[in-house]
C-alpha cells in the first residue's frame, strides 16, 4: 500500500484497508480483531467499497480491488 492510496481515509478505513490483500480475502471477524466496533467496521467497509478500493466477495469476504 502506498501513502497516496490511503490519503484521505479515516483511521478505521486505513486500518481495514491495510490488512487486505488481493490474493487473500478477509472475513468480518478479521476486521473486528482490529479492535473497532461493528458499526465502525461496517461503515469503513461500505466507504472503501464506494470509493472502489475494495470488493465484497461471495461468502461475506472482502479483498482489495
Amino acid at each position: 500500500q502506498t501513502e497516496e492510496a490511503t490519503h484521505g481515509l479515516s483511521p478505521v478505513e486505513r486500518d481495514v484497508y491495510s490488512i487486505l490483500r488481493k490474493a487473500t480475502p478477509k472475513t468480518f471477524d478479521d476486521f473486528i480483531a482490529l479492535g473497532y466496533t461493528v458499526p465502525e467496521i461496517t461503515a469503513a467497509l461500505t466507504m472503501l467499497e464506494i470509493k472502489g478500493m475494495i470488493i465484497s466477495m461471495p461468502g461475506g469476504t472482502y479483498t482489495r480491488s
